[in-house]
């Protein structure tokens, strides 16, 4: 028996879309939120986003916060800061991945998304909010983690009357092994876009196309 309704936190990203697909199976009803921060790459996943939830007939709602982009010093929505790429980027190094991840952080993005898509599921009667958390990225971007997901849990105990919960059912698997369970719950991977800028093509240089090309090739072979 499925459960009821859950909220998606969807960003057309190899996780989130691998989540989505599989909110679809797990659930009678789905909505999706998708955030604007003021990231570089927020034309082309507004566009997939939108397609794949008009081809799913899933409500989508897109939540404005690109005022972030006017304090934080990221380099996903400066206009002064560069996005690591090449040479910069080697997802094989731990130290090259955490100086990454410093470039790229944004202050609290999974806490204010998780209070939105909270707000808006308990105001909506749904149950369950869904991220694309994974254990790859958990290693240098702590709030990926399933340590993560239990203590704002925690805090949705007292700030949310019906105890919306968090969930992310690729908490435990790395990029290749999203990409498969994708494979298997039919996900379109031609909408899907896993890249910190907003090209025509992945431009295949940062590291969130690095992994998940990583992941496709691994994935495939």
């Amino acid at each position: 028996m499925k459960n009821k309704h859950a909220v998606v936190s969807f960003s057309s990203g190899l996780d989130s879309s691998v989540c989505f697909y599989w909110a679809l199976k797990e659930y009678d009803q789905v909505s999706a939120l998708f955030f604007n921060y003021g990231q570089k790459a927020l034309k082309k996943e507004r566009e997939f986003t939108k397609a794949v939830c008009d081809k799913h007939g899933v409500f989508l709602k897109e939540i404005d916060i690109s005022f972030v982009s006017d304090y934080s010093e990221s380099s996903l929505n400066s206009v002064t800061e560069k996005i690591p790429t090449a040479d910069a980027v080697d997802i094989d190094s731990r130290e090259k991945s955490i100086d990454s991840a410093k470039s790229v952080w944004v202050p609290n993005r999974n806490g204010v998304f998780i209070s939105i898509c909270a707000s808006f599921a308990e105001a909506k009667g749904a149950s369950d909010i869904i991220l694309g958390f994974n254990k790859e990225e958990a290693e240098t971007f702590p709030d990926n983690s399933e340590a993560y997901i239990k203590r704002a849990n925690d805090a949705l105990i007292y700030s949310t009357q019906e105890r919306v919960k968090v969930k992310s059912p690729t908490i435990d698997l790395n990029k290749k092994e999203i990409y498969e369970m994708g494979k298997a719950l039919g996900v379109d991977y031609n909408f899907v876009w896993s890249c910190y800028f907003s090209g025509d093509e992945l431009c295949k240089k940062c590291e969130s196309c690095k992994r998940y090309i990583r992941a496709q090739e691994e994935a495939c072979s």
